[in-house]
């Protein structure tokens, strides 16, 4: 029935041990399963692909392609009729459990021993199983996105870690762009008012030199008046030196209350 092609131990996987089916058309089948590959063969209509489906249809891995899953579930209800699928399986962990599915129900997980548990085959954490009927096998080899989703499922934890890590980073340069945003309107708006230094420059330059020149003028009213207050300083010394005159104090008091203007 199968045969183990490699000797060699590989990293920790899941394993089908065994399928048995009870009723429908293959009914009393009982098939185990090596650790490594597995060959089914036999002629037309003897059942190889309804073993495949079975398998699919014990753990609940439909396409998601409607027109497929609908191609399977009717091959399950004529060739499973009324009847019972169990798979046994082992976790990476070397953990044994069996899946049972009947006919119109969700399939259970059970104990070896066949006691129910509660554990969900639906979390995907306790058995993962890619399981591909013949059409879909010719389809994924014409099609290259179909094959890297194919490769990408081996490591389908790292990728997801991946994804997690871009996600925070697009967070991030969004959180990144919302605290930019103000600062390169403010940059915009200094650059705006940068153009109009030089023509703040130049009025500058103007207020300076009108600036220089009212400086000369108001200097030079500034001596003439110096030499003003120096004559009268001098005239006045020479009437407070000089004999007084019978009109000398009123000469004075006239020349006194003229002052300087």
């Amino acid at each position: 029935m199968g045969e183990n092609l490699s000797g060699g131990t590989g990293a920790a996987a899941h394993r089908i041990r065994f399928i048995t089916v009870t009723g429908g058309f293959l009914d009393g089948l009982g098939i185990e399963f090596t650790e490594r590959l597995n060959c089914i063969i036999g002629g037309r209509g003897t059942g190889k692909t309804t073993i495949v489906e079975l398998l699919r249809y014990a753990f609940d891995v439909f396409p998601e392609d409607p027109t497929a899953r609908q191609r399977i579930k009717a091959l399950i209800e004529k060739n499973l009729d009324f009847g019972r699928v169990d798979v046994g399986i082992q976790t990476k962990e070397k953990l044994s459990y069996i899946v049972s599915r009947s006919a119109g129900e969700e399939p259970v997980v059970l104990a070896e021993e066949r006691k129910p548990t509660e554990i969900q085959l639906t979390t995907g954490d306790l058995f993962v199983a890619d399981v591909f009927s013949q059409n879909e096998v010719e389809s994924i080899a014409d099609q290259p996105l179909s094959q890297l989703q194919l490769i990408d499922n081996f490591e389908a934890q790292r990728i997801a870690e991946f994804t997690h890590r871009l996600r925070k980073l697009k967070i991030d340069l969004s959180a990144n762009a919302n605290a930019t945003e103000p600062l390169l309107e403010k940059a915009a708006s200094l650059r705006e008012e940068l153009k109009e230094l030089p023509a703040i420059e130049e009025r500058l330059k103007g207020f300076a030199s009108a600036s220089g020149a009212n400086s000369d003028v108001i200097n030079d009213a500034h001596a003439k008046k110096v030499s003003r207050a120096k004559l009268w300083s001098y005239f006045l010394s020479r009437f407070q030196g000089s004999s007084r005159t019978p009109g000398g104090a009123d000469s004075q008091a006239v020349i006194t209350s003229a002052g300087v203007r």
